[in-house]
């Protein structure tokens, strides 16, 4: 259900292909389907022929284990692997169009088919020892053909490997990073260049900087990039004052500036998200003010390079706009102030009056009271803000009116 749920998003907008250069263009070879669909019953029969129950116990959990790792993979890594056209008057295009029918893109990195066919290989060879050879055979040919058959880029196919190591290798894998991590953390070297000490640590900390540069510019997009390096070089920076100026003293041989990286990332992230947001609105306006009076422009235009006469229908248009020029240039000081000071009695009422009413109760409604005038107030706000379609928070598009002067009949 997860991988049809999956298949059922679609490829992403921003997916890149799996396939290597070159690789795209490798022939399809179609005998290799009939291995391809061995997948299926190899699969299927493995845990009815298991001998004991702790041996098909361990096969589901691995396959969960495997799901519980791979549908992830499929939402988080925008990879995917187009299935190469079948080749025409093949006795085996049936089936090939039936494969590719069933199976999306997106569910291509890591190969499941690949990761099912060496759980169930593993199993046969625990179960029937004298078989292990045959079954890890029939597994690396399911493999293989993957690629041959087009549905699969050799990328996906070293992807289900390396979870396959994850899922039943993953005690030993855990048991080796934890030994290197513990060899590195206690590891110590230091050069003194004059008055500045470099430490080794200091490699890993820039290693992993790099290594998280790597892994935010494919999911932010290049565009983003001088933000990240920006994060990156704030996080660098942060962390040495911390470490100098709140930690530092001549007893710590390593000062601790983790915090002063992560107050110089949250800083350089908010800073960076209230820019975007400022810039966006200046292109919203910059956009609404180039399209808001395109018919007068190309008609002063052409009348400025010698020529042409303003039609009706661009004076009409000029003439309504200097009207509401004129009505907006006035209406602060009229209108609009008799039209906000209005609302803004009759909120301030509405509040006395149901104040005063709550307080003859012996068990007020605090609660309900305080959202009833929220909402007022949001209701009062609101109105005012529409007041101001070009200039409130809520911004208004001026389109349906260009549109409408735009229709005028001469």
């Amino acid at each position: 259900m997860l991988y049809q749920a999956v298949e059922s998003l679609g490829v992403p907008p921003d997916a890149h292909s799996a396939f290597l250069p070159g690789e795209a263009h490798l022939p399809v070879v179609p005998w290799t389907e009939a291995i391809y669909a061995l997948t299926y019953p190899f699969v299927l029969l493995a845990p009815l022929t298991a001998r004991r129950q702790g041996d098909l116990r361990r096969f589901a959990l691995r396959g969960l284990g495997a799901t519980a790792l791979i549908i992830p993979l499929y939402l988080l890594l925008p990879i995917v692997a187009q299935a190469k056209s079948v080749p025409d008057g093949s006795s085996w295009a049936l089936p090939m169009r039936w494969e590719r029918l069933h199976d999306q893109p997106v569910t291509a990195f890591p190969a499941f088919h690949v990761v099912w066919a060496l759980l169930a290989a593993q199993l046969d060879g625990v179960t029937w020892p004298r078989l292990r050879v045959p079954a890890w055979t029939v597994a690396a040919g399911i493999a293989i053909s993957c690629v041959t058959t087009g549905m699969h880029a050799s990328l996906d196919v070293i992807a289900a490997l390396a979870a396959y190591l994850l899922v039943t290798r993953g005690s030993t894998i855990w048991a080796w990073l934890c030994r290197g991590t513990e060899a590195v953390a206690n590891s110590w070297h230091e050069w003194s260049i004059g008055p500045v000490r470099v430490i080794n640590h200091g490699v890993w900390a820039g290693l992993g900087a790099v290594g998280g540069l790597l892994v935010a510019l494919p999911l932010a997009g290049p565009g983003q990039l001088g933000w990240l390096v920006a994060m990156v070089a704030a996080a660098v920076l942060g962390a040495a004052l911390w470490a100098q100026l709140v930690e530092g003293s001549p007893q710590l041989l390593r000062p601790y500036g983790y915090f002063g990286s992560a107050v110089a990332v949250v800083t350089m992230g908010v800073l960076a998200a209230a820019l975007g947001e400022c810039a966006r609105r200046c292109r919203a306006d910059e956009q609404l003010q180039h399209a808001k009076r395109p018919e007068v422009r190309r008609q002063r235009r052409r009348d400025e390079q010698g020529g042409a006469r303003v039609d009706e229908r661009a004076d009409d248009a000029s003439a309504f706009e200097q009207v509401t020029e004129r009505y907006e240039e006035k209406q602060p000081e009229s209108v609009a102030d008799l039209g906000r000071r209005r609302d803004e009695a009759g909120a301030i009422v509405t509040a006395l009056l149901i104040g005063r009413e709550q307080g003859r109760l012996n068990n007020p409604e605090i609660a309900g009271t305080l959202c009833f005038i929220l909402l007022v107030s949001l209701t009062v706000y609101v109105t005012l803000d529409l007041n101001r379609p070009e200039r409130g928070l809520i911004r208004v598009s001026q389109e349906p009116m260009d549109r409408l002067l735009s229709s005028m009949p001469k």
